[in-house]
Order: structure tokens, then sequence, then C-alpha cells
């Protein structure tokens, strides 16, 4: 049942992620998808593989087992790094350079124990790649639950609310399928189930808060942005901000160095009082 509801709800976060990725050009809309297809996936392989312990049995068992195995591997090892970087993304703390590597590394660690698992039956191996992922939980918790105050948009604030509510809320679960094997399907339906919630949550508000449609929308002028004292420079900036730009390439595009974009955004977000470029867009369209 636990599966069954997961499927139908991620199928419908899916279907959001895919009318969001037409709508933008974000970078980290094409992992999101990458992500949650590949999720959404094992869990089709999860069903299979619990249907076929009560319908076949032998060889084919194993190999559902191998494959479903190396797949929730490469996903969480993927999370392992996009977590942090998605919700940094979103509550507008820099992604530093410190931070790719740290998550990286711990994700290539999360894969190597988790492939030494066949090689090795240890109870120690299972324990360190649940502190991994704890520990990207914990970071992650822990950098929203600090910048949560400072985030203006309301449905913004209300999705990071859902991500630590739904943190706290797991955690037993996330216990209880570290300390007993059986229960780990149970608790790998339920966290997928949690995630589709989540990201239906944030692209719900996402859609109904849009009140410009494309067909009413004017362009953006610099004189629209005349009460924040916006620079043509700057101008220019949150143009391709708003065309899903990342830094590097708005500083390819204009010829400028990646630092002094990064100036540009600062100054940006410090005029306009907002901490995201999620916040700064809504705040942009109310000026067209």
């Amino acid at each position: 049942m636990i599966y069954t509801i997961a499927f139908a709800i991620g199928c419908m976060a899916l279907a959001l992620v895919i009318v969001f990725i037409m709508q933008t050009k974000h970078v980290w809309t094409k992992y999101l998808i990458i992500c949650h297809s590949s999720l959404l996936g094992s869990m089709m392989i999860s069903a299979m593989f619990l249907l076929g312990k009560v319908f076949i049995d032998g060889w084919t068992v194993s190999v559902l087992n191998i494959v479903l195995s190396a797949i929730q591997l490469a996903d969480i090892a993927f999370l392992i790094v996009f977590i942090p970087y998605f919700i940094t993304w979103v509550i507008a703390v820099p992604w530093r350079s410190p931070y790719k590597q740290i998550f990286t590394v711990l994700a290539v660690i999360y894969i190597l124990l988790g492939s030494l698992r066949y090689f090795y039956d240890s109870s120690i191996l299972e324990i360190v790649r649940f502190f991994i992922f704890a520990f990207v939980i914990g970071f992650s918790f822990i950098i929203m639950l600090n910048n949560l105050s400072s985030i203006k948009l309301q449905r913004v604030r209300l999705t990071s609310k859902s991500i630590i509510i739904t943190s706290v809320a797991l955690l037993p679960f996330m216990i209880l399928g570290l300390l007993n094997v059986e229960y780990r399907f149970l608790v790998e339906g339920l966290y997928f189930l949690a995630w589709s919630i989540i990201l239906i949550i944030f692209f719900f508000n996402y859609f109904t808060n849009q009140k410009v449609s494309k067909d009413d929308k004017k362009d953006l002028t610099l004189d629209s942005l005349e009460q924040f004292h916006i620079t043509q420079r700057e101008f220019s900036v949150i143009q391709l901000i708003a065309k899903g730009k990342t830094n590097k390439e708005i500083a390819s595009e204009l010829g400028i160095s990646v630092n002094t974009v990064n100036n540009h955004v600062a100054n940006i977000f410090t005029k306009t009082e907002v901490r995201s470029r999620i916040d700064l867009l809504n705040l942009i369209r109310d000026a067209w």
C-alpha cells in the first residue's frame, strides 16, 4: 500500500517538475528530474523485488536485488551532493568551493562502502553509510534552520519548514531501517513519499503564486526598478538571472569575471532586500 501511494504521488511530482522545467531554465532542474526519475524507477524495482520474493525464487531474485541495490546506491550518492546544493540554492547561501569537494568526496566514499558490502557483510559499513547520509541531512537541516527567518518569500519558507519537519519526523524511521533490515523497504517507501510531497508543495506554490501570465507579461525595464536604485550593469545581470543563467554563464555573456558577477548579485540582493534568486524573480515580477 505504501509503495502504491508513493508511486502515485511520485508520478504527480514528476509531472510538476517537467512543467517547471518547460517554463524555467535553472541549472539545477535537469539534475532534479534525473534524481526524481531515478528514484521513481528505484521504487518500481523495489516493488518488483517484493513481488518477486512471493512469486519467483532462485537466481532471478538475486539479480533483482543486485540491480535494485546498485540503482539505490547511485541515487543516494547523487543525493549526497544534490541535497546540500539544492538547499543552499533555495536560501541563497553561496555554494562555496569546499562544499562541493566535501560532499563529492562523501558521495564517492558512500559508493565504495556500498560496493564493499557485496564482499564483506559488516554492520560497521552500514553504520558508516548511515552517518554519512545523516551528516548530509543534518548539514542541510542546520543551514536551513539558521536562515529560515531571513527567507522573505512565503512559499519558500513553507517548503523549508516542510523539509525541516519531515526530516525530524522521519529520523526514527531511518534509525529503524538501519537497525532492522526487514523494515528497510518500508522506510524507503516512506522517504520517497515524503520527498514527493515536498516537491508537490514547492511547485504547487510556485505555479499558484505566479501573478503574471506569459501573454500579459511586459518587458522588464530599468525604470520599473527605479525604487531599488539598480545600475545599468546590475540590470543586465538581473535580465540574465531572469533567463535562468548561472553566474558563470552571466560572466561569459557580459565579458566580466565570475567574481564581479558575484559582487553584482550580492549588491542586487542587498538593494532589493532578498536572499535568493527565487525571491528576486518574484519581486521583479511585481514590477513588470
